[in-house]
């Protein structure tokens, strides 16, 4: 039992240790930042179409208010005691009535999804900047434990002559003749 114990215990550790390998942090952070800029971007399309459509729906409701002015007309229907005419009128006044109340709810509607959406849009721009910084900082790291000395340009006038084991013995018996003096 304790062999087989000891196996899967082998075998998860291997597995664990090709799923490490293959997870590299810098991959894995560069795509997140990949799918961030594409919901900021998709959200940003969203929301340029709701707000064009809030425009549009604006635009119609100011179009049909300023056509709404038919009272003159039912009271010349009235004064001539034309009651199907002005039925009419009034038939169409209610539906008009009806039709703004409803492009006022849609528009209450757009405003209220817009607000949401630029909501989510601002916390993933926030998100997006502190994945970025991540980025930058992972970077920097990288970069410093690769090379220490890739960003200083070393000249070979610069580098210091190597030591050699003649060197080494003459600077002994320096020193061994100075602490005999």
């Amino acid at each position: 039992m304790a062999l087989i114990t000891r196996l899967s215990r082998m075998m998860r550790a291997d597995f664990n240790a090709l799923l490490d390998r293959l997870e590299e942090p810098d991959i894995l952070l560069a795509q997140a930042l990949r799918d961030m800029q594409d919901a900021v971007v998709n959200d940003e399309r969203n929301l340029a179409a709701l707000e064009r459509d809030r425009q549009m729906l604006r635009q119609r409701r100011e179009s049909r208010s300023l056509g709404n002015h038919n009272d003159a007309e039912l009271d010349v229907c009235l004064d001539a005691d034309q009651d199907d005419l002005a039925r009419a009128l009034l038939r169409r006044r209610l539906e008009q009535q009806r039709f703004d109340a409803l492009l006022g709810q849609r528009e209450r509607d757009l405003d209220d999804r817009i607000d949401s959406l630029q909501q989510i849009l601002e916390r993933r721009r926030h998100r997006l900047q502190e994945l970025s910084a991540d980025a930058a900082l992972f970077d920097d790291t990288k970069e410093s434990n690769q090379d220490p000395f890739s960003n200083i340009a070393m000249h070979t006038a610069d580098m210091p002559m190597p030591v050699r084991d003649a060197d080494v013995e003459i600077a002994l018996l320096a020193a061994k003749q100075r602490r005999s003096s």
